[in-house]
């Protein structure tokens, strides 16, 4: 069970006054990485690299939903009820005891689909967000990373979504999400190769044994906390053996073709560790340096075991969701019953980062053949 609350009687409408001050909201979002090698569905770290949930209020005559997409998966998401980021939206009124009112929602998405780098931790926590702030914020940040996970099945990608940097969180024994944050060393850079194909974690999940041996369970914790103690004293040299793996990554490689050289590769060109981040296809080298050699490298390995690829230099993303101007809804007329709205100010509960629209701080070596 993912705890959250959800107090009081339920709520069925706004008042005139707070009709009239509901605004658009946007909520920028960031890529993440799981694992980072061996901590499986425990770690995981925001990267420069958003998505951008923009939502309104619609009036109440309004259809249930309208929503527009532009960028990653415009041609093949759903744009009804079935649509992730709606979904979330409506678990946050749910939780929240509220009427669920008409939503618009316009969404630019800029992480690629499928791949391993959180495109769904941010769809829900986009959601969420946002339903929250249009809501009023009755939910608590921690009561949105319990929404979240319960919705993502694990936290490892959400928690560094919702909060940023590198983050460590599992479940306590009564289903709460218990969780540490940790700023990641400035001088780090993630060189990522996203394979031009699709991998569903679901599809990445079945190839994993039931049960492992002891031998490799303690491989793994020590590593985990080698990692975790490395990246928390900024001692990098130390990356190379944290970020090893028994637990997934050797099961999976056959799911990754080329996964093997490009980790020998990367290193060889001066990568201080190499993962396959979150479920894959994607793979993450850290660097400290020699970032643009490690790219080039990366791309050639994986080219040479016939695999396209986009190969991108981001750094660790130290915000996680956070709200900006709207955009494409700024010239919206709010309206509906639903939910108490705070407007773009956001004074409530659970007010998620506030900043300026982001800067994508990649940079994008090229599709490589």
């Amino acid at each position: 069970m993912i705890a959250g609350s959800a107090a009081g009687p339920a709520e069925t409408g706004l008042t005139p006054d707070q009709r009239a001050a509901a605004r658009p909201v946007a909520f920028h979002v960031p890529a993440t990485t799981a694992n980072l090698g061996p901590g499986f569905d425990a770690l995981g770290l925001a990267l420069t690299l958003d998505n951008t949930v923009e939502m309104a209020i619609d009036p109440p005559e309004a259809p249930a939903v309208t929503i527009t997409i532009q960028g990653e998966g415009e041609a093949e998401l759903a744009r009804d009820r079935t649509n992730l980021v709606y979904q979330a939206a409506v678990a946050v009124f749910e939780r929240a005891r509220r009427r669920v009112p008409p939503l618009r929602i316009h969404l630019v998405n800029r992480i690629p689909l499928a791949a391993g780098l959180g495109s769904s931790a941010a769809a829900i926590v986009g959601g969420i967000s946002a339903a929250n702030e249009v809501a009023g914020s009755p939910l608590s940040k921690d009561e949105l990373l319990d929404l979240a996970t319960s919705i993502e099945g694990h936290p490892d990608n959400v928690a560094p979504a919702l909060f940023g940097g590198f983050m460590v969180a599992t479940m306590d024994r009564n289903g709460r999400i218990t969780y540490c944050r940790l700023e990641p060393p400035q001088n780090l850079k993630c060189v990522v190769a996203v394979p031009q194909y699709k991998l569903a974690t679901s599809e990445s999940r079945r190839v994993l044994p039931q049960v492992v041996s002891h031998r490799d369970a303690v491989y793994n914790v020590g590593r985990a906390a080698l990692l975790v103690s490395a990246l928390s004293q900024g001692r990098l040299s130390l990356l190379e053996t944290a970020m090893e793996d028994r637990l997934h990554q050797p099961y999976r490689s056959s799911l990754v073709p080329g996964m093997d050289a490009v980790f020998k590769a990367a290193k060889e060109a001066g990568a201080l560790g190499v993962a396959l981040s979150g479920a894959g296809p994607t793979l993450i080298a850290f660097c400290a340096g020699a970032e643009d050699d490690v790219a080039r490298a990366m791309s050639q390995a994986l080219s040479w075991s016939g695999v396209e690829s986009r190969v991108m230099v981001l750094k660790p993303g130290l915000s996680g969701a956070r709200i900006g101007p709207s955009q494409h809804l700024a010239g919206h007329s709010p309206g509906g019953p639903g939910g108490a709205s705070s407007g773009a100010g956001g004074r409530g509960r659970g007010g998620v980062g506030r900043g300026p629209a982001p800067r994508h701080n990649a940079r994008v070596s090229g599709d490589h053949a």
